[in-house]
């Protein structure tokens, strides 16, 4: 694939998460999931997209939903993982402590 093709996948890919974070904003969990769902298809390996769907679900209080996606993102990366606590001490994920220390903890053996 050309370079200019992944950049329109991945400018596409950024409209949808816009979109979603839109969704989210105005309480629409099941529009922002499938616009993040679609953006997530075109750029499947992006682990910030897919880190942001995980973030956009806990603060939608879908805990149980985002805790396979934080796995996945760890898995793949680890530095993810130091993140979310700084998140929860600025107020970008609005979530209590032991809700951060179980999103901290996914995919750990």
């Amino acid at each position: 694939m050309s370079r200019s093709v992944k950049s329109a996948f991945s400018t596409y890919a950024y409209e949808h998460m816009n979109r979603g974070d839109l969704a989210i904003e105005a309480n629409d969990v099941d529009g922002a999931l499938r616009e993040y769902a679609a953006a997530e298809a075109l750029v499947p390996d992006n682990l910030e997209m897919r880190f942001w769907h995980g973030v956009s679900l806990v603060n939608a209080h879908r805990v149980e939903d985002a805790l396979p996606i934080f796995a996945a993102i760890f898995q793949a990366d680890e530095n993810w993982r130091s993140l979310v606590p700084r998140l929860g001490a600025v107020g970008l994920l609005t979530a209590d402590p032991a809700v951060i220390d179980r999103i901290v903890s996914a995919g750990r053996r």
